[in-house]
């Protein structure tokens, strides 16, 4: 589990104590000795808890003391601060609450209509996407070195999250980089298709509009028995983490995915695809 998330995790837990007590954060601010704006960043798992803090919430809400001592523990695990936290200039801070769910996710889900996400990209790719947005040579390696971080963190995990993709065609169409960069991407894609943890499908162009068409999202499942956690999460279009105590927020993008993959090729027709725009590309070269 990563430092963000178990902040996040106490956080939430510690906002649902609220409510049952009915307090507001100026009331709780008031009774700890914090001013209003540190309540939320603690509930939000921006900053992390002190110790002498959780322990007059634990009092303040009625917590169990073996629920205090859970929190206590995750809080004191939190302190650190995680790699990509030290990466906000590129990820923003909406992207950090994203990423914080990379340690814990099940499975990944993925609506991509213009670029091929972020989790499959090869180096080339990442930097031809990336270079654009700085003009300063150095904050762009920087850039496309987090991101490759992140794919690598994600696949050396011990359990890595099953990764399921839907793209137009487009994303495989348009040269980022040129054709040979492309090239490679699409053969470390065509790679991936036929790996049983990811789940590859292109919408063609032949499909015509297909829900979802031009706002893309995902979806993140966390299932975690140490800790208690059934959840999922949304990510809108501006990388903006949607939780799910918004079931009708989930349950309409779930029903956007579902259209998505019913416009989308199967996956053995999405590798014949990539590999006639592979051989399209070589004959260019």
């Amino acid at each position: 589990m990563t430092s963000r998330y178990l902040r996040q995790l106490v956080g939430r837990r510690l906002r649902g104590h609220r409510l049952r007590m009915d307090f507001s954060q100026k009331q709780v601010a008031d009774a700890i000795g914090r001013n209003v704006r540190t309540c939320i960043r603690q509930e939000s798992g921006e900053s992390s808890i002190s110790e002498p803090d959780l322990r007059r919430l634990a009092e303040l809400y009625e917590i169990p003391a073996a629920k205090a001592a859970q929190l206590a523990e995750w809080a004191e695990e939190g302190q650190n601060l995680d790699w990509y936290e030290e990466n906000v200039e590129f990820f923003g801070e909406s992207g950090l609450n994203v990423l914080s769910f990379d340690g814990v996710a099940v499975e990944m889900r993925e609506l991509h209509t213009r670029v091929i996400p972020g989790q499959l990209q090869t180096e080339g790719y990442a930097r031809a996407l990336i270079a654009p947005r700085y003009q300063d040579e150095a904050a762009s390696t920087a850039g496309v070195h987090a991101r490759l971080f992140r794919v690598q963190a994600l696949n050396e995990r011990p359990d890595p999250p099953r990764i399921s993709v839907v793209m137009d065609e487009f994303a495989v169409t348009r040269l980022y980089g040129g054709p040979r960069v492309m090239v490679e991407q699409l053969e470390h894609l065509l790679v991936l298709a036929h790996d049983d943890r990811h789940d590859i499908r292109i919408v063609p162009f032949s499909a015509g509009g297909y829900p979802g068409d031009g706002a893309p999202f995902g979806l993140v499942f966390v299932d975690d028995d140490r800790i208690g956690v059934r959840e999922s999460i949304v990510v809108s279009g501006d990388e903006a983490a949607i939780h799910t105590d918004d079931d009708t927020v989930v349950a309409a993008h779930l029903a956007l995915w579902d259209g998505a993959v019913g416009a989308a090729l199967s996956c053995a027709d999405t590798a014949a695809l990539i590999e006639a725009r592979i051989a399209d590309l070589r004959r260019s070269l």
